[in-house]
């Protein structure tokens, strides 16, 4: 056994009694020790010191030692099917196979295997590409890894550049949208944002501006783009290519406020800010800014702040809601109010997400509320067509299907449903384990 006391203890039995420590063995944290397989009188040990070191099961003395192996720590190695073959792993985002050589009594590197293209972008700063584990399936003759972020590169046999990369989210997901019925994309509170095929359940990054200094606090998008916002005030544009995010724009737009949310049309993109300002930017170049209006804190009768916005394409409208309860309607161009109309969400609770749905047939708009209820609103007759009561607390996200058939709610109670729109009555609750994201 051995630890970051820079220490080996070897026990005997059984039962494990402790036979011998040696101390100092490496300069730095042992990090992984094994015997290697089919040959009982050695055993191996690597350190953050860059070293390995083959050691004599009897003895204990010292019989190869090879130092550098990578420009940083080791922090995990495997044998092969090969006979003393070893693959090392390192914090220089690097694995390597080496061969024992008995007869030399040194280590004979064979290759070096490196993470893709994409992921050598920006290495010098970005820790989490550091590899901290290794495995070695013999069946298919394949070198696995996993690095700091959770992602896991395969190496097939003889390749120097990774098969396959298993990406995923190494933090919690704040935000999911579906872009097209073709993929979904998916940012978390480490800023990161990813591209899920829904055939394969793979999930690519953007190859270039991956991701956010901080957390994604907002997601939207509309028939051609993404568009994101981060906790620092940064936005992002993107197209979909080949299944990955493409930046339209080069680098993360800045803005003066931290965005609340946001939702677009194929004209526009509307951005709520946290001061409860209203923006509206090109669709194409979110550079350009369309019109903008100030802190929207006195609406209507009973002067409500604006709580949160979705967009009415059929009728080029805004529908804002506010922490009073009531639903206002603005035109899409000038925010100005279409009519002296207030809608109101069932028993008045205040509002704090909303989702709109606009197909040939229908467009809806719903609106979750702190109690947990939410009310559906036909955007053409302004009439309440139902409302549901499943959540026991705050509603905190909703998206309609691209066919406006359901409606699908995440609440602060931590439970998910799926509510079937023509029958309000026969929602169903999804179990925690098949969901993927959390709101």
């Amino acid at each position: 056994m051995t630890g970051e006391d820079k220490e080996i203890q070897a026990y005997k039995g059984p039962p494990f009694k402790l036979e011998k420590s040696i101390q100092k063995i490496h300069a730095g944290f042992v990090t992984q020790i094994a015997f290697i397989p089919g040959d009982d009188a050695h055993f191996v040990t690597v350190s953050a010191d860059k070293t390995l070191k083959v050691h004599d099961t009897e003895t204990y003395e010292t019989v190869i030692e090879h130092a550098g192996l990578h420009s940083m720590g080791i922090n995990d190695f495997v044998f092969t099917s090969e006979p003393n073959e070893i693959v090392t792993c390192s914090s220089d985002r690097t694995a390597k196979v080496w061969k024992i050589n008995f007869e030399t009594k040194k280590l004979d590197e064979v290759r070096t295997l490196t993470l893709s293209e994409t992921d050598n972008l920006e290495l010098k700063e970005n820790v989490d590409k550091q590899l901290l584990g290794l495995l070695y399936e013999k069946s298919c003759s394949k070198t696995m890894t996993v690095s700091c972020n959770s992602e896991i590169n395969v190496w097939k046999e003889d390749c120097n550049t990774p098969e396959t990369t298993l990406r995923g989210h190494s933090n919690t997901v704040g935000k999911v949208i579906n872009f097209g019925n073709s993929c979904i994309v998916s940012g978390d509170n480490d800023g990161r944002l990813f591209v899920w095929d829904v055939a394969t359940g793979l999930a690519k990054r953007a190859s270039t501006q991956f991701k956010h200094k901080i957390s994604v606090c907002a997601l939207t998008c509309n028939s051609k783009f993404v568009y994101s916002a981060s906790g620092d005030g940064s936005m992002g544009h993107f197209e979909i290519v080949d299944g990955a995010l493409k930046p339209v724009i080069k680098e993360f737009i800045k803005k003066n406020g931290t965005v609340l949310t946001m939702t677009a049309s194929d004209e526009h993109l509307y951005v709520l800010y946290h001061d409860m300002s209203l923006e509206i930017l090109k669709a194409d170049d979110i550079s350009k800014e369309v019109a903008k209006v100030g802190q929207l804190k006195n609406l209507g009768v009973a002067k409500g702040e604006i709580a949160s916005i979705a967009h009415v394409s059929a009728k080029n409208e805004l529908w804002v809601s506010d922490i009073k309860g009531f639903v206002h309607i603005l035109d899409a161009t000038t925010l100005a109010p279409v009519e002296d109309v207030e809608l109101k969400t069932v028993y008045g609770h205040p509002a704090v997400s909303m989702a709109s749905c606009n197909t040939e047939e229908s467009s809806l708009i719903a609106v979750g509320d702190k109690n947990g209820y939410i009310t559906v609103f036909d955007a053409n007759t302004r009439e309440q067509k139902f409302y549901t009561s499943l959540h026991k607390n705050k509603v905190t996200d909703l998206q309609f299907s691209p066919d406006g058939a359901h409606l699908f709610s995440v609440g602060f109670d931590k439970n998910t449903y799926l509510c079937n729109v023509s029958t309000p009555t026969s929602s169903r609750e999804l179990p925690c384990k098949y969901i993927r994201f959390t709101s």
